[in-house]
């Protein structure tokens, strides 16, 4: 299988360091939002979710 179409040069970043661009960069924008468009987490409330329940997976492990 052959891909066509323009290319296009990506940084060398990869999701969680472009997530931790977002938060210092704007952390009190929205990230995220529920189907029903009541609540919203901004991404320094996002991340700080985040971090929580990988310290509580870490700890478990």
């Amino acid at each position: 299988m052959t891909l066509q179409g323009a290319r296009h040069s990506l940084p060398q970043l990869v999701a969680p360091r472009l997530f931790e661009s977002a938060v210092l960069a704007h952390p009190a924008a929205p990230a995220l939002r529920d189907a029903a468009h009541t609540t919203w987490l901004t991404y320094q409330h996002l991340d700080q979710a985040a971090n929580k329940t990988a310290s509580f997976y870490f700890c478990v492990l």
